[in-house]
């Protein structure tokens, strides 16, 4: 689904800028932003580590962080946020600490009459753990293809 992208990654060795990595993975390919389009929304440092953010959907939308960092030589998955839903529906979000486990969630359930006006809402927050079991390296990691079950039956997310 549209053309595969390469994240590349320059050092400064001196005065020059040196290739050092290059990862498939991080970024979705250009056309998997579903009725939106090209799905890739930004790249940034952060802290010392690169944060790419994804955007895509249809009448539902959903929004991607990711956070990579540079440790026992490669580049790991730390973190990702996750927020998708429908307006006058239910919208979801996860806050998730690849490295400690940690979810922090939140699910706002709202119910709307035909103008779109808000008559009621919910708001379910949940914290829970989720180990992945081995580190994550960016290289091949796919976005979006990663599931994490909610404890209770609620939903799933992916991240």
């Amino acid at each position: 689904m549209g053309t595969e992208r390469q994240l590349w990654i320059y050092k400064q060795d001196g005065k020059a800028w040196k290739l050092w990595h290059k990862s498939i993975g991080a970024i979705l390919p250009s056309e998997h932003g579903g009725m939106m389009g090209d799905p890739f929304d930004g790249i940034e440092i952060e802290y010392g580590c690169i944060v790419v953010y994804h955007f895509g959907g249809s009448g539902q939308k959903w929004h991607y962080t990711h956070r990579y960092r540079y440790q026992n030589n490669n580049w790991y998955l730390i973190g990702a946020t996750i927020n998708f839903g429908r307006l006058c529906d239910y919208l979801s979000n996860y806050d998730y600490n690849v490295l400690t486990g940690k979810v922090i969630g939140a699910i706002d359930s709202s119910k709307c009459d035909d103008s779109g006006k808000e008559l009621s809402s919910k708001l379910d927050n949940i914290t829970f753990f989720h180990k992945p079991v081995k580190p994550i390296v960016m290289d091949g990691f796919n976005v979006g293809d990663n599931e994490v079950k909610v404890p209770g039956g609620r939903e799933s997310f992916y991240y």
